[in-house]
């Protein structure tokens, strides 16, 4: 046995010693990947566009661009159509009912909905369903109910089909400013808008509205944007904020939430995986504008950073930087990636690329020699163990009891190592982090059950000379009753980890 056990400690030393235990996992290929889609063919590019996803197609509606000759701004009606990311091309013989930008366009997988927005004639209410439909390969454009004032520069987000829009410009007049805050049940369009009780904060125009999870409810999150500030003098700056508000649906209630480490507008952002947010750039704005204009000079300045927002532990992290300076850009979840599009590199200049950011989930993960050298150990320490003393076993009372040799502490120890598992330690405090607290019952008792079971079942068990309940049930009733107690026990594993309210479709 000692030499047995020698050989062993050699081995694992010398794996542990060509395996590199103090050195660090290669970390493999890049998690995040960025990639072009072909061009939109417009050489001034495209910002304040309207874009989604339609039966999987990416459409891109409308925008704005500077002409090069006067630097005068151009509005546009064009719709572009990509059916497919191996395409090289646009499909772009479709158009709008008229020239229209910076409104919210947003998607729910069959249809792209195009909210507000304005041209060189002002702010416009019209709302506009486009429809990509397969067979045809044509956009069909429906109206829904128009909003109840000109609004542009806002955003919207859809929850179990209720269409919400927060924040923009309500008036012609760059200086006037006001809440807004909407809902429209795009099941019952015919009811028409609603408006709903706003933030606490500022009025304020190209905030993020977008939404997420914590747990299994979902939220609507208001993210900074831009206000006026009135000073001494009577002239308007246009300010950017970091402020940050979270809307609950069940309670219809806005609260605060953590700051954006820095002013955020105009950027785009998406919802990501379960509990995350990704915004992409930022803006910091220099205003030097008298009270009837307002507007973004040269002096406006752009950064790249990729900043993340953790819904449920309501933290701001700075992720990574990007390769690119946009605003007025629209961030699109299509096919396996996120999609860049369009967008301002500057004041007065858009850009027409297209670009596709994928992520590798699995691009950093390995379990690693150093893992698999411990595992292979556990797995030949286990079936070593279990051939060494099946030799000893007479009968299932040595199997089920130890023969009846074991004292009680050691007893006890082994019980509480068969109930526990990876599951107590990693499953049960993740679903917790990421839902509620519907597991705390269940932990409870836990503490509670033992010590009935300790002092009424097993001096039962104990007379009965018996080791398990399902052999009671046989000796109390008969042998179908134990093989009914015994399927309801193997069914009652299986699905038990269905047991949240969530997975059965309960709200």
């Amino acid at each position: 046995m000692m030499k047995w056990l020698t050989q062993l400690i050699i081995f694992v030393i010398t794996i542990l010693y060509f395996t590199g235990c103090n050195e660090n996992e290669p970390s493999g290929a890049e998690a995040i990947s960025w990639d072009n889609l072909p061009e939109l063919p417009i050489t001034e590019g495209l910002s304040g566009a309207f874009a989604g996803i339609s039966n999987g197609a990416l459409i891109i509606a409308g925008g704005v661009n500077y002409e090069s000759e006067n630097n005068s701004k151009v509005w546009h009606d064009t719709i572009y159509i990509l059916a497919d990311e191996n395409k090289t091309s646009w499909l772009s013989n479709f158009r709008l009912n008229q020239p229209l930008a910076h409104g919210a366009s947003v998607s729910d997988g069959k249809n792209l909905i195009l909210i507000g927005g304005n041209n060189a004639d002002g702010n416009k209410n019209t709302v506009i369903k486009l429809t990509w439909d397969l067979k045809s390969q044509a956009i069909f454009k429906k109206a829904l109910p128009s909003l109840p004032e000109p609004l542009s520069q806002t955003d919207a987000s859809i929850i179990e089909n209720i269409l919400y829009v927060a924040g923009g410009q309500t008036s012609n007049n760059a200086t006037i400013l006001k809440k807004v805050f909407l809902s429209l049940n795009l099941d019952n369009p015919e009811r028409g808008w609603t408006n709903l009780n706003p933030w606490e904060g500022p009025a304020r125009k190209n905030a993020i509205l977008i939404s997420q999870n914590i747990g299994h409810n979902k939220f609507l999150f208001l993210i900074g944007g831009e206000t006026l500030v009135k000073d001494n003098s009577g002239k308007f700056h246009l300010v950017a904020l970091n402020d940050c508000y979270r809307y609950t649906l069940r309670n219809s209630e806005w609260e605060q939430i953590a700051d954006i480490p820095y002013p955020i507008a105009a950027s785009p952002a998406i919802s990501y995986g379960q509990s995350h947010i990704l915004l992409f750039g930022k803006s910091k704005l220099k205003l030097l504008k008298e009270t009837d204009t307002i507007e973004r000079t040269q002096g406006t300045e752009f950064s790249v950073p990729l900043l993340g927002y953790q819904t449920i532990t309501n933290k701001w992290v700075i992720e990574g930087k990007i390769s690119f300076n946009l605003t007025n850009a629209e961030a699109v979840r299509w096919k396996n990636g996120i999609v860049i599009i369009g967008g301002e590199t500057d004041s007065g200049k858009s850009t027409s690329k297209i670009q596709l950011m994928s992520h590798n989930v699995g691009a950093n993960a390995s379990f690693g020699l150093i893992n698999y050298t411990f595992l292979i150990i556990y797995m030949v320490a286990l079936i070593y163990m279990g051939i060494y003393f099946s030799k000893r076993e007479k009968g299932t009372e040595d199997y089920f009891l130890a023969g009846r040799r074991i004292p009680w502490w050691a007893a006890g120890l082994s019980v509480l190592g068969t109930f526990l598992s990876a599951l107590t330690y990693i499953a049960t405090p993740g679903m917790v982090y990421s839902m509620d607290w519907f597991m705390y019952p269940t932990i409870v008792g836990l503490l509670i059950c033992p010590i009935i079971i300790i002092y009424f079942y097993l001096p039962v068990f104990r007379r009965l000379n018996i080791t398990t309940a399902f052999e009671y049930l046989e000796l109390r009733f008969n042998l179908p009753v134990r093989l009914y107690g015994s399927a309801q026990f193997l069914l009652f594993h299986l699905a038990s980890f269905h047991n949240h309210p969530k997975w059965w479709g309960i709200p």
